[in-house]
């Protein structure tokens, strides 16, 4: 008891007891004079700082080369985890979503002509709510294929370009610029996910997936 109280004094100034991924830590940490690194590509760089690396040679764990060597492979490994999330978007939006996007689209065009036709040749007396109402949800479905489409090129072109780059550096473009990227992706398909019909869409829904056994 007398160490786990001795360790418990010292080491007060790190631990906190809260959810250290809430707004709360952050302001904790900042208050404490921790620092609170959210990036992977960031906190890296804490192996290869002069003190860190000292620490490591002076209790023979690792040389300077070996923690050099360590640092460059987690980043490499850093920068391939996301191309490899990246490029399963990407295929997973060419592949499903769209099709599935085109396929409901194609269902409301033709439901659309079919209107516009009775209308026209037939004389169905329609109200022109009823069919200006189809247009919008047409024109609706349609921005959303749009902007997955345009959004998910922007990546794939935003990726080749940073393949010119330095792993450090490309590591950095990741973070700052694709990470963001594909969340907005992904908030523009979850919303086409939302007005596609079941009998389109193949992938599972989140709805769907809440009650899977």
């Amino acid at each position: 008891m007398k160490v786990v109280a001795n360790l418990a004094k010292e080491t007060k100034d790190i631990r906190f007891e809260g959810n250290n991924y809430a707004e709360e830590w952050l302001k904790e940490a900042k208050k404490r004079g921790l620092p609170n690194v959210a990036s992977t590509y960031e906190a890296l760089e804490a192996l290869i700082t002069k003190d860190n690396i000292a620490l490591f040679e002076k209790y023979k764990i690792f040389s300077k080369e070996e923690i050099v060597a360590r640092y460059h492979i987690w980043i490499h490994l850093y920068n391939l985890t996301l191309e490899i999330e990246a490029n399963t978007l990407n295929e997973m939006v060419n592949a499903s979503v769209v099709p599935a996007g085109l396929k409901y689209q194609k269902l409301l065009s033709d439901n659309l002509a079919v209107l516009t036709e009775l209308k026209k040749g037939a004389g169905v007396k329609l109200d022109a709510a009823v069919v200006n109402d189809l247009k919008e949800h047409l024109a609706d479905v349609s921005s959303k294929i749009y902007y997955v489409r345009r959004n998910t090129k922007v990546m794939i072109g935003l990726m080749d370009k940073a393949k010119k780059l330095s792993n450090e550096k490309r590591a950095e473009v990741y973070y700052q610029d694709l990470k963001p990227l594909m969340e907005h992706i992904r908030r523009h398909v979850d919303d086409l996910e939302c007005v596609v019909s079941d009998e389109s869409w193949d992938l599972p829904k989140y709805r769907e997936m809440l009650f899977v056994k």
